[in-house]
């Protein structure tokens, strides 16, 4: 059985980098414009080195654009700028809803998820799938 992780993209204090937005539990939709928004879940201990992660995207409303899904990670005594990404996944607009898939390696002690939809796209609903860990 899949166990899901449900986000949604709360807006950055005024003051901070607005382009960056936490995401987080229990929600699901990101209704707005994203113009050039950068998405970030919290980060999560990861359970192994190598796994598989996972996006269920629902919709993603201009076919014409794509969104790039990271798997990020660093160790937990990092600041969060020495992040690296261990997989990543290219969702091009036009795709089915579904769930999505992609490998990941040499993980650290933490991991989280990037989401970078490029500028047309005015609405995405997606969910996260709790990344699947490989015995070490």
């Amino acid at each position: 059985m899949l166990r899901t992780s449900h986000w949604s993209a709360i807006p950055a204090p005024i003051g901070e980098n607005t382009t960056t937005e936490q995401l987080h539990l229990l929600q699901e939709r990101r209704n707005e414009s994203v113009g050039d928004a950068v998405w970030l879940s919290v980060w999560m201990p990861s359970s192994g080195s190598s796994g598989v992660a996972a996006i269920e995207l629902f919709d993603i409303d201009d076919k014409s654009e794509s969104v790039t899904v990271q798997l990020m990670t660093k160790k937990s005594d990092e600041a969060d700028s020495g992040e690296s990404e261990i997989g990543s996944l290219d969702i091009a607009g036009d795709a089915s809803a579904g769930i999505y898939k992609f490998p990941v390696s040499e993980a650290q002690y933490l991991v989280r998820y990037r989401v970078n939809p490029t500028k047309g796209i005015k609405r995405l609903h997606f969910q996260f799938i709790q990344p699947l860990w490989a015995p070490n």
